[in-house]
């Protein structure tokens, strides 16, 4: 399986870097796709190294870039990113841009490969992050995350307290 966990800024990601570490541990090649200048974290890319996996990191795209690469994924992470405010808020948006999913590209790959990529998100989205046409595709899985996440955490809770 192919994942891309994607955002203009994967320094301070920690959903991104979990959900990458555990992807390699389940066999997964990941591609991790940020600006250069917001790069993983060396420390987590030798965590997901160590699983046996080699993270590959793709940066500096621009939309037209960013959907070519998502084309041979199976799936799309998007662990979201804090937006700073002030003057710099404006530049962010810029950059979120880049990395913003198509429904179009989405739809072709479907059409032309019959294959679905799924896209999944830490919610709540903000604009610019992906089409929104998307929420209503077979490629949408951040709502079903969201609705099982409430019972993995009770069952993981009871397994700690061993109820």
């Amino acid at each position: 399986m192919k994942v891309c966990v994607a955002s203009p800024d994967l320094v301070e990601a920690r959903t991104g870097h979990s959900m990458a570490q555990g992807l390699a541990r389940l066999g997964a090649q990941v591609t991790l796709a940020s600006l250069k200048s917001k790069r993983t974290p060396e420390e987590v890319i030798k965590k997901i190294n160590s699983t046996g996996k080699t993270v590959e990191e793709s940066f500096d795209h621009d939309q037209d870039s960013f959907n070519k690469l998502i084309e041979d994924m199976h799936l799309i992470y998007l662990p979201g990113c804090s937006a700073p405010k002030g003057p710099e808020a404006e530049k962010f948006k810029e950059y979120m841009e880049r990395y913003f999913v198509r429904y179009e590209t989405l739809e072709k790959v479907r059409q032309d490969d019959g294959r679905i990529i799924y896209i999944t998100h830490t919610l709540p989205r903000r604009a610019g992050e992906m089409d929104l046409r998307i929420d209503t595709s077979p490629s949408q899985l951040y709502f079903e995350a969201i609705a099982y996440s409430v019972s993995i955490r009770m069952a993981l809770v009871a397994a700690i307290l061993g109820v």
